[in-house]
């Protein structure tokens, strides 16, 4: 995220986008985190707010997640040894996607769900515009 602070006393009109999703419970936690994170590593600078690719990882895990264990409930899955050398392909692959496809849940960047082709589907895009005040929704 961008500080702009100084460029809204310029009248300049910024407008851009945002999923993450502010009522999620775990997203203060993960302000939080990020926040020390950065004053760890960087504390010459403010922290500039929360980038996009750590909420989209952490929804990732939990989708993946979400999956494996419906996949668990429905099949008997046990581990099995994989190796990259081998051309042989986990069996349970196919069906692992199929339930990926049937994940819906609420994450740090919104509702989470998937199309047949496996895209996401059904997000949405907040618009947000620079403000005196910081960055705002616009309605």
């Amino acid at each position: 995220m961008l500080q702009l602070d100084n460029m809204a006393d310029q009248r300049v009109n910024i407008v851009g986008f945002s999923v993450f999703n502010h009522s999620h419970p775990f997203f203060q936690d993960f302000l939080f985190s990020l926040n020390r994170s950065w004053q760890e590593n960087c504390d010459h600078a403010p922290f500039a707010g929360a980038p996009l690719s750590p909420a989209l990882m952490y929804d990732a895990v939990h989708t993946v997640v979400a999956a494996v264990q419906e996949l668990n409930r429905s099949q008997n899955v046990g581990a099995t040894q994989l190796s990259c050398k081998s051309s042989k392909i986990w069996e349970h692959g196919t069906s692992l996607m199929n339930y990926l496809r049937m994940v819906e849940l609420d994450g740090l960047t919104g509702h989470i769900e998937f199309n047949s082709k496996g895209q996401r589907s059904n997000y949405v895009l907040r618009i947000m515009r620079s403000s005196r005040e910081g960055l705002r929704q616009v309605k």
